[in-house]
């Protein structure tokens, strides 16, 4: 038998190139959810339909949040138009750990924000493509939201 050690950190780290992985299987339409159940939606968007929900200013890309839980684990895509900001508003009280926001450029550049016990705000510059997100993190106690928002 062979005993893996991991850090947090790592295990957090594989756990999130996991979702990313199956986000990316989603989004590509290698993967569905035929038979997810009512109410969601069988038919996958079509590529215009996509991009004109998200190309539009001021659109609400995705709304991330703990939902009562001490954990946080969700990831998605959103696509975007050259030039686009993008708008990172995060209110958190979380205490006794973190939450880690990953974002993927389509060329593939990470970017990492940590969010902890306070609220914080910040844009980035989107390039044309398909953008990726997970966000990963697990505390003892608190709240937290997090909002992306293209312009």
């Amino acid at each position: 038998m062979i005993t893996l050690q991991l850090g947090r950190k790592k295990l957090l780290g594989i756990i999130a190139l996991c979702l990313i992985v199956v986000c990316t299987l989603i989004h590509t339409n290698m993967v569905s959810f035929a038979d997810a159940g009512p109410g969601v939606s069988q038919e996958p968007l079509q590529e215009s339909e996509a991009d004109s929900i998200c190309s539009q200013n001021g659109t609400q890309v995705f709304k991330i949040s703990n939902d009562g839980s001490t954990a946080v684990v969700q990831s998605g895509s959103f696509q975007s138009a050259d030039g686009q900001k993008l708008t990172i508003v995060a209110a958190a009280d979380i205490k006794g750990g973190t939450v880690d926001l990953f974002l993927f450029s389509p060329s593939g550049k990470e970017e990492r924000l940590t969010f902890s016990s306070s609220d914080i705000t910040k844009t980035f510059e989107l390039s044309e493509g398909t953008w990726a997100y997970n966000a990963t993190g697990f505390f003892e106690s608190g709240n937290i939201m997090i909002t992306g928002t293209t312009e």
